[in-house]
């Protein structure tokens, strides 16, 4: 039942026409076998990527059945965790395969927006008006809520920002987008505790990191993955979870 109430929000997703006239609308339905329907961590990115889960199926993944190197980047942090980003069961792609994870519990992983917005000169489009129609139309909410995670992780500034404003109804205070991330990140750490807050029906522990991306590797590895108080925090409200 549980399963099948996620495909219906991913059906309802691939018919959404809300924003043809504003974004590139080519959508990939999530592969169905690697679903991971109840999830522990659950991740929210910015946006459908141009070349992982828009021609793979799977989050992260490439058409050619390899872990991209965000998903690498963020698998380090998971496997800390006890958990991974690959799929539960295998997943065939044309003549490749997505072999399925062998260790660590499966997340869930979604998007603000849940299609691929385009890109510009320096990066992904991250249109103000179609954030708006999606966090509106409930998907991403619907998901949370079925999934029903311990801890929800934002990837990047942007995704925490918008995050931030839907769910929690004010903007976190910042000083440039990612300076404020890195802020937000260094007073979680020091106030050892996790931000909690009552999203989709009950409080969860939100956390925001930098997005392991190429250009934020150092970053990301220094304040994210040997940041010992941030992996404990998570654990132990991972472990307060069971």
């Amino acid at each position: 039942m549980l399963t099948n109430a996620l495909e219906q929000v991913q059906r309802e997703v691939d018919s959404c026409h809300r924003c043809d006239d504003l974004l590139n609308t080519f959508k990939a339905p999530r592969v169905r076998q690697g679903l991971s329907s109840k999830a522990s961590v659950f991740i929210v990115g910015q946006a459908l990527a141009a070349s992982t889960q828009r021609e793979s199926g799977v989050p992260y993944f490439s058409k050619n059945g390899k872990l991209g190197k965000t998903g690498e980047q963020l698998n380090c942090l998971l496997e800390k965790l006890g958990c991974t980003i690959f799929p539960k069961q295998p997943v065939k792609i044309g003549n490749e395969q997505i072999p399925h994870a062998e260790e660590g519990n499966p997340v869930y992983c979604s998007e603000i927006l849940q299609c691929y917005p385009g890109r510009t000169g320096s990066g992904d489009r991250f249109p103000s008006k179609a954030v708006k129609n999606c966090l509106r139309a409930g998907f991403l909410e619907r998901e949370i809520k079925l999934v029903d995670p311990g801890i929800i992780l934002l990837l990047g500034a942007k995704t925490f920002t918008a995050f931030w404003r839907h769910f929690i109804k004010i903007l976190p205070n910042q000083d440039g987008l990612e300076k404020g991330l890195s802020d937000t990140i260094e007073k979680i750490t020091y106030a050892r505790a996790l931000p909690v807050r009552n999203i989709a029906g009950r409080k969860r522990a939100i956390l925001p990191i930098i997005h392991p991306s190429g250009q934020t590797t150092a970053s990301y590895q220094k304040k994210i993955l040997q940041n010992d108080i941030l992996i404990d925090l998570i654990l132990k409200n991972l472990g307060e979870r069971k």
